[in-house]
């Protein structure tokens, strides 16, 4: 995933990044093979300084299952940018 050629000093956003995260630890039961987690990351952003911030908005009120979704969604993000601190945000509207 590549955020393009934007300006370093300047924080770059990208919407809608879809991503399948292997799951070392969870096996898929009917296969015996490792799980695949598929999403679409509603909002990513990258500071100058290489930190990414995850974005989730969420319409009504907070439910545990969002919390889930987001660490999930952290997850990917690490692994999509090792290098970088990564960090999570819930967005409601």
């Amino acid at each position: 995933l590549s955020f393009g050629m934007g300006k370093p000093h300047r924080r770059q956003i990208k919407t809608v990044a879809v991503f399948s995260l292997r799951l070392p630890d969870a096996a898929s039961p009917a296969a015996g093979r490792p799980a695949v987690l598929r999403g679409a990351i509603d909002c990513l952003a990258r500071d100058p300084d290489g930190r990414v911030t995850v974005l989730e908005f969420k319409t009504g009120a907070p439910h545990p299952d969002h919390r889930r979704q987001l660490d999930a969604y952290v997850a990917a993000a690490r692994a999509m940018f090792p290098e970088a601190a990564v960090v999570g945000r819930l967005v409601y509207a």
